[in-house]
Parts: structure tokens; sequence; C-alpha cells
């Protein structure tokens, strides 16, 4: 964790820089960072939950297919062993 801290001051320090270095060309009026940032992580949230979503009716389409494939397995062992009885029967 100590180097995620690290890493995390040595961003904030850089945006620092870069915000006194571009502070003359930015507009007077700018939403409040609080504001900024709500708005980002309330949109990333909204990925996050359309992703989850997707992720869950594409492992449910995964399991149907799978247990369709499986019935079908099942269908032609019973057929093979089906046939192979049959011939044994017949020797």
């Amino acid at each position: 964790m100590d180097l995620v801290r690290e890493s995390e001051q040595a961003i904030l320090e850089a945006g620092l820089k870069f915000a006194k270095a571009i502070g003359d060309f930015l507009p007077a009026e700018v939403p409040p960072v609080r504001e900024v940032l709500e708005g980002i992580f309330s949109f990333t949230g909204e990925i996050m939950k359309t992703q989850r979503e997707f992720t869950q009716r594409m492992g449910e389409v995964r399991a149907h297919r799978l247990s369709e494939e499986s019935k079908g397995a099942k269908k032609v062992i019973a057929r093979v062993s089906s046939e192979e009885s049959k011939g044994a029967a017949a020797s």
C-alpha cells in the first residue's frame, strides 16, 4: 500500500505543477473540483454497472449453451451405447 500512496502523491504533485504552469490559460470560471470528481465517479459507476450487467448476461448465455451442449452430448452417448448394446446382442 505504501507504493500506491507514494505513486498517488507523485501524481498529485505533478498535477499541481501542471496546474500552476497552465493557470493563466484556464477560464476564470471553472467548476468546483468536488463537482467534477462527482461527475467522473458517477459516470465511472454507471459504466461499471453496465459492464457488470453485460458480463452477467454473457455468463447466463454461456451457462445455457453449456447446458444445451451437455444435453446433446448425453443424447450422443445414449445413442452410441444403445448401438453398442444392439451390436453385442447380435453377435
